[in-house]
Order: C-alpha cells, then structure tokens, then sequence
C-alpha cells in the first residue's frame, strides 16, 4: 500500500510518501533507445499480434529513428520473472534499453510491503502485484522471500522516522525507475480471444491516430472532489498548449470523506465526455475497481463509443485494479478513441498537497503535463515527474505523445515519397490547409494527386506522369 500525502489531513493508518521532483539530463542526440515488448507467451506464435507489434515499430519509426525494438516472451512462473529481471539490467546496462511495453499480466510480481517499528517489530505487511520492480535495473529494493514467495520491501512506518535501527535497503530513498513504460492487460474475466481482440483494437486505434485519422482538441478537462479546480485550470490554461480547461460542475460542498452519488456531478461529467474532445482528463476522488466518485461505474462508460478524449489520469484508490473484473481503468481504455489511462492498483491518498489541489502540480513548471507539452512520451513525463509508484499503471503505449504542433509551415525533412509521413516534419501529409516547403537538397516525388494550400521549392518536386499538386 502507498499513501500519497494529505499534509493537510490526518491518514494514520497509512505509510507515507512525499511528492518529489526528480529531473534528469536529456538523452544525448542520436543516441539509439531501446524498446522491449514483454508479451505474454500464449502470443507468441499469434500471427495478427504480431503483425500489430509491427506495424507499431513502423509507426515509431516514421517519426523517430532512434528508437530500436526487441521481444521477450514470458510465461507466469516466478523464476521466469526473475530471468526477466536480469535480462531487463542487462538490456538497460549493454543496449540502451529506456522503454518497457508489457502486452499482457504475466510479466507482473508478487511484492510485499513490510512495515517494521523501531523495535523491529513487524507492524503491517501488504500483499501487492508490480510491473515497476521491473524499471529499478541499477539497483532492486525488494528481495526475493522463497517462504512467502514474494518480493519483499522492508521499511519503518514513516519516512519522517528514521533511527539507526530502520530496516531500510541502502538505496531504498531512490525512488526514480531508469526505465519507462506501459502496458496492455485485460481484463482478467476476458478469454484468451477477447483479450487478443482487445489488444488488437487498442493496436489499430493507435495506428489510426498517428495516421491522422482523428485528433483531439488542445483542451483539458479537471475535476477535484476534494478541493477546488481554479488554480489547476489557470496553470493549464497559462500553457501555451492548451486554449481552454474545462471543470465539472457539483451539486455539493467539497470534502475528503464523500464518495457517494452526485447527480449534478455525474451529468455534467457524462455530458462533457461525451460531447466534447479533450487531450487530457484529470481526476482526483475516491474510487475502487469497479466505481470511482461521483456515481460512476462501467455501465457509464462503455455507452460512450464517441468519448474522445486522449489521455485519462486518475488519482484514485484502485480505479487501476487490474486483479479485478471490469476494472474501470481499462474500460476506460477500451472506450471511444482513448489512448492512454494512467491509474493505481491500490489504496491511494492525495487529497491536497500543501493545500494545494494533487492535481495542481502536474501543470507547473516540469510536471508532467507541462513536461508532455513541450513532447515528452507519457511514460518518460511520468517517471521523471516523481518516479513510479509500487503499483503504478500506464495503460496503452509507452512513447504516447501530444500531437506536434506543425507550426505555419510543413517542412520536408528528407528526400522521399509526397504521401510516406516520414518525408515531413511533423510525420504529416500535407493538405490542402498547409504551408510546404521543400527544403534545399532534398527530393520529393509525388505519383499521384497532393494537396497544398501553398508550396515553396528550393529542393525538388519530382512530378511522376501520374502526379499532379492541387491548390
């Protein structure tokens, strides 16, 4: 369990972790990165997931060459989890390895949280599942316990109380993992096909946005049921990213102990999601694996085929439970054209933060919105941020972005094909509302019909017979 900090509350029951800023150096230019796909092995001679791993590295590709891919295969044994722990370290150590996208739940460890006072006494002990312990490859603060079969983290009651007799791992403060990621895993009620199908969607949805086949509005959307939304909404709106932040209306005062129903709440949500396109919602209530605040439950969800929004994060017990049917955090996934939901698989606290709303710092200056608004993946802006949590989820793709903004003017970026995306920047295809510049040096063939609104040629434009530029 994690308890991350009310400082304006009283959480006695609960262990207690700061927020904290971890910044690191950019990764040096043209350096390669790489990815490893984790996939479950019932897929390993699956044809169509296959195919759709591959299509996905084309994709990256397009608009990102340095970035290299390879498979790991696993199966649910404990020892196989440990073979992919040290082969993790030794990717990360020898060949760059920077992203985890498990695709599937057999990659995910048993760990405990064990509690100790200054007597060294045993306190509490949590019982959780981690796709983290995998992204610590300099360093590992749970150790493996053969009785218990579990992974086993020892730690006093607080971080504020610390004595000689703590039993705390050397390097247990380092909270920042070395390795992002994300993940795919179904719902544990799916049968193997449905969970192929689901995947496979999520695939092909992915695919269809990075060819530009919908977009969302450079809108967020941000409801506290806590405290109050102004100052998250002005930090969003003073981006230069986004030109409105949109809030939920409630039919109530504002407290840390409600979770019930809020009728006005609830419409205005629902109606907001589903009319509306957003980049980003973030929500900050209580929840569970099956119901979050303020009346919501998957049968609200699903009915939303148009919910069009880009990236859902929740602070909120549980939403993430992925060892529950019908978690809400993936339904939200499986609906409408979202890509990204960010969640917690336990109990998680983060009313205020020093009487600010929890959702406020996410927005300043090197949170991780501000840092995916200046094009940093979802997995990257998240570890950087505060490091990854025990039970931390990203469910979707790792390297997810925030659409580039093309500017006034699609430049090419190399000789190429009119229609192939990695011929532009941006990775676009020009229409006919776009400024083109074909730069000095390079040549772009067009073999059948391009459209532009204006086109400047200091390179070269090389009409095929069948090619013909529209105005």
């Amino acid at each position: 369990m994690r308890a991350i900090v009310n400082l304006q509350g009283d959480i006695s029951n609960n262990s207690i972790e700061l927020f904290s800023t971890i910044t690191t150096a950019p990764a040096p230019i043209g350096r390669k990165k790489k990815l490893l796909f984790v996939v479950d092995q019932e897929w390993r001679d699956n044809a169509a997931i296959s195919q759709a791993l591959q299509t996905y590295s084309r994709d990256v590709n397009l608009t990102d060459t340095s970035v290299v891919f390879g498979y790991y295969y696993i199966g649910t044994s404990l020892a196989e989890k440990i073979a992919l722990y040290e082969n993790v370290k030794r990717d990360y150590l020898d060949n760059d390895l920077a992203y985890l996208f498990f695709i599937g739940r057999n990659a995910v460890v048993p760990i405990a949280t064990v509690i100790y006072d200054t007597n060294n006494q045993i306190v509490n002990r949590y019982s959780l599942q981690s796709f983290t312990y995998y992204t610590f490859p300099r360093y590992n603060a749970y150790q493996f316990d053969a009785n218990s079969g579990e992974f086993v983290s020892p730690r006093t009651p607080s971080l504020y109380d610390r004595s000689e007799t703590e039993k705390l791992n050397a390097v247990f403060q380092q909270t920042g993992g070395a390795i992002s990621m994300g993940m795919l895993v179904p719902d544990i009620s799916y049968d193997r096909q449905t969970s192929t199908n689901r995947i496979l969607a999520y695939f092909d949805k992915l695919h269809r946005y990075k060819n530009y086949e919908f977009g969302f509005d450079k809108k967020v959307l941000i409801t506290d049921g806590f405290t109050s939304d102004v100052e998250t909404m002005n930090l969003a709106e003073q981006n230069d990213r986004w030109y409105a932040a949109d809030s939920v209306k409630f039919g109530r005062v504002k407290n840390n102990s409600f979770s019930g129903y809020d009728q006005l709440w609830k419409d205005d949500y629902i109606q907001k999601l589903r009319d509306n396109s957003y980049e980003i919602l973030t929500y900050n209530g209580h929840g569970s694996s099956s119901y979050h605040s303020f009346g919501i439950t998957e049968t609200d969800i699903t009915p939303l085929p148009a919910l069009n929004t880009q990236i859902i994060n929740f602070h909120s017990c549980d939403v993430g439970n992925f060892r529950h049917a019908g978690y809400l955090a993936n339904k939200y996934l499986e609906t409408g054209n979202v890509l990204a939901a960010h969640a917690y698989s336990d109990l998680l606290f983060a009313f205020t933060i020093n009487g600010r709303s929890a959702l406020a710092p996410e927005f300043d200056r090197n949170g991780v919105f501000d840092n995916m608004s200046k094009g940093e993946t979802i997995s990257d802006a998240f570890r950087h941020y505060t490091g990854y949590i025990d039970t931390e989820l990203i469910l979707g793709d790792p390297l997810l972005t925030l659409r580039e903004s093309c500017g006034p003017v699609i430049e090419s970026q190399t000789s190429g094909d009119w229609h192939t995306r990695s011929t532009w920047t941006c990775g676009r295809i020009p229409t006919q509302n776009d400024t083109v510049r074909i730069l000095p040096g390079h040549v772009v063939t067009l073999q059948n019909i391009g459209q532009v609104k204006d086109i400047a040629v200091e390179g070269k434009l090389d009409l095929l017979e069948s090619g013909r530029l529209e105005y």
